[in-house]
């Protein structure tokens, strides 16, 4: 291909023109394909980021729900069993051996969960005439001693008292050593002391006894049952006291007896539940209230003492998370609901609160819904809060159900199904709404057939209509480019 001498500078420039006009309808097409393609994976980013962001938005409400309009006796809370009888707080061997928890009451209150505490409380002038009244744990005659219930109380209660301003705590004081010819006299004396105590500890300039719910105060009047948790906070009346002896009801201080107020079951054992005492007993049974619900004491803590329970309470792998775990709680909590009348518990007390976990999801699900734990370590059905333990893995497990179904599938929350694995696994939870966009999907893609594939959406993948045209741009480019060869 040759021109005229002349003609040359004319004949390179239009080349470089049309190479430069070729390269860019390619660099063009590139571009705006490449655009296309960061648009479509920027929405489908965008879309997943958001569906992420709203899971975990729905798991933060889950796991740290508003308890503000529960009322207290909808509520569950941890109890802590001998809170008192602590390792930390254990001086010798016999305090050692008596023991039913790991870390102080401040620590069970702060890192544990608990928000009732269970305390035996002695009267011993003769050893502690400063102190009277001490917190022990054992037989009365050789009670191994924890310290002294005001000191207790000034160094765990009131420390966290003043920092959770929105904590409702509940004492349940046992009473020992009053049994005897000489037992109205000592049980005066210990009310004279507990009334002391409580007039005297003060929180940021209150005394407990300001702080002590009172059934019959002005507030509740036109209450027909427990006041919420709310009503109970802004009252500042967020400390609950029960003793085991009617002779300490006192309204002023707000100390109510436990037979009154409570049903409970017996504390010996974890493989039954059977009444203690006011068992299916509905309303309590106050002086002037007859109305109110009765509240529900679960103990939850086997053998003899605490330190025989430990091994099956606290530790790794524990067949069905152990004691306090889903797979040996939960199911208790349903046998003493179906013995009791139907009552949720209200307070669960437990040993080794160290190892509580599990307890307080247990907790979240009552108090708020949401679905069966799994995960556990077992061996058969029947060591899982689902009564699904996989074969293959020896993990709990949903139990299996059809996406159909109406009620929610035990390990699941409401809009899943339980799915078996498809080979040697455990079973998955899947949504219902996936399962019918599916169904949609399909359905929409046999009435599409042989529809003009330019039309595929963006969530199909690129389009083809995009493709199309920027091949075409190209061609013509090129064709351009052609020309402008065979011209010469």
């Amino acid at each position: 291909c040759q021109l005229p001498a002349a003609d040359s500078g004319f004949a390179d420039g239009m080349i470089k023109m049309a190479s430069i006009c070729a390269v860019m309808t390619f660099v063009q097409a590139f571009s705006l394909r490449s655009i296309a393609l960061v648009a479509v994976v920027a929405a489908a980013t965008q879309h997943k980021a958001e569906a992420v962001s709203s899971n975990l938005g729905a798991a933060r409400r889950l796991d740290t729900p508003h308890d503000g309009n529960l009322k207290f006796n909808e509520a569950t809370f941890i109890a802590s069993h001998n809170a008192h009888a602590t390792l930390a707080d254990a001086e010798d061997f016999l305090e050692s051996i008596v023991t039913n928890q790991n870390d102080t009451i401040l620590d069970q209150l702060t890192n544990d969960g608990v928000r009732a505490l269970m305390l035996d409380v002695m009267l011993n002038l003769d050893e502690y005439p400063e102190e009277p009244l001490r917190l022990v744990h054992g037989p009365s005659f050789i009670a191994p001693d924890f310290g002294g219930f005001r000191t207790t109380l000034e160094s765990n209660l009131i420390p966290f008292l003043d920092e959770n301003e929105g904590a409702i705590i509940s004492l349940f004081l046992e009473i020992r050593g009053d049994v005897s010819e000489n037992s109205a006299t000592i049980r005066a004396t210990i009310l004279e002391h507990l009334q002391e105590i409580f007039s005297s500890v003060v929180i940021n300039g209150v005394p407990l006894k300001d702080m002590t719910f009172k059934y019959d105060h002005e507030l509740w009047k036109d209450h027909e049952d427990w006041p919420k948790l709310d009503e109970i906070r802004q009252s500042g009346q967020r400390i609950f006291v029960f003793s085991d002896r009617s002779q300490f009801i006192n309204t002023e201080y707000g100390f109510m007896y436990n037979r009154q107020v409570l049903q409970e079951n017996d504390w010996e054992g974890i493989d039954v539940c059977e009444a203690r005492y006011m068992w299916r007993s509905a309303q309590v049974s106050l002086a002037s209230n007859d109305y109110w619900t009765r509240l529900f004491f679960m103990n939850h803590f086997c053998c003899g003492s605490g330190p025989e329970a430990k091994g099956d309470t606290v530790g790794l792998d524990l067949i069905g998370g152990g004691n306090n775990g889903w797979g040996s709680l939960y199911p208790r909590i349903q046998q003493c609901m179906l013995n009791n009348g139907g009552f949720k518990p209200n307070f669960i007390a437990l040993d080794w609160v160290t190892q509580s976990t599990e307890a307080k999801e247990i907790l979240d699900y009552l108090n708020f819904g949401g679905k069966l734990g799994t995960g556990q370590t077992c061996t058969e059905d029947s060591h899982c809060a689902t009564s699904s333990c996989s074969p293959a893995l020896g993990v709990c497990q949903c139990q299996q159900c059809p996406s159909d179904r109406v009620n929610v599938c035990l390990g699941c929350v409401s809009g899943q199904y339980c799915a078996p694995p498809g080979g040697e696994g455990m079973n998955t939870c899947k949504s219902t709404s996936q399962t019918q966009n599916q169904i949609d999907a399909n359905a929409d893609a046999g009435a599409d057939t042989g529809a003009d594939t330019g039309a595929e959406t963006v969530a199909n993948g690129e389009t083809t209509t995009v493709t199309t045209r920027l091949c075409n741009l190209a061609k013509v480019g090129i064709a351009f480019y052609s020309l402008l060869c065979l011209s010469c």
